[in-house]
């Protein structure tokens, strides 16, 4: 999966809809939110022809759509 393609702001806009009801300390209802966001993400990239191959794709997508709302991911001019 191309993360560079997947880039699309309205992909993550639609996926950070929902709510994680996130809490500092420990609760069961962040922890349950939180264990449905890698199936909800892999959902939307099938829809949106992104075929994600392995769920460390679903990591990477998430992790890279996190930098880049940060402003803080740049496409890499050399790989490997």
């Amino acid at each position: 999966m191309d993360v560079h393609k997947a880039r699309d702001h309205e992909t993550w806009r639609t996926l950070s809809k929902m709510s994680l009801d996130y809490k500092a300390e420990q609760n069961w209802l962040t922890y349950s939110k939180l264990e449905k966001l890698p199936d909800r993400v892999e959902l939307e990239l099938y829809n949106r022809k992104l075929m994600p191959h392995l769920r460390i794709d679903v990591q990477g997508f998430i992790w890279a759509s996190i930098r880049i709302e940060e402003g803080d991911y740049e496409r890499p001019t050399n790989c490997w």
